[in-house]
């Protein structure tokens, strides 16, 4: 016959649900000793969307950092603006942040539900605008022949 009623711990760390039950315990034991080791972690999800390659919700083992993420969804594409990327947490709470800055110093970890948006740099497409300017060159150039 257990001591304890059911103690549910879903959702918590392994110290907080090891607090919990060493105070449930405590009532019985003197000094209640409670080992608790985690069998398999739930994969933690974060999405990923914007200008990256492959835009989705990921499933990691371990919570990554931004920058594992953005890798994870195939890096940034060439339009990616890489000085302002949106993270939004769970709680609905937003910043913005710079990839390089991230890279130079400690990364924090994502949390279970984050979203990751890369924002795309406004203005017209490098390779589009050099196709343009060549196609007008040479359109002017067949105009001053005439």
């Amino acid at each position: 016959m257990p001591l304890v009623q059911d103690i549910f711990v879903q959702g918590k760390t392994v110290p907080e649900a090891t607090r919990i039950l060493s105070k449930a315990y405590s009532s019985y034991l003197a000094k209640p000793r409670i080992s608790i080791g985690v069998a398999k972690f739930r994969p933690l999800r974060v999405t990923v969307m914007g200008q990256v390659d492959h835009p989705g919700t990921f499933a990691f083992e371990e919570s990554p950092t931004i920058s594992e993420a953005i890798a994870n969804a195939g890096g940034l594409t060439k339009r990616a603006r890489r000085n302002e990327i949106k993270i939004v947490e769970p709680d609905g709470s937003s910043r913005n942040c710079d990839l390089d800055q991230l890279l130079s110093g400690k990364e924090e970890r994502l949390q279970e539900g984050t979203v990751i948006e890369v924002k795309e740099i406004w203005g017209p497409d490098l390779d589009q605008t050099i196709l343009l300017i060549s196609t007008m060159i040479g359109a002017a150039v067949v105009l001053i022949r005439r």
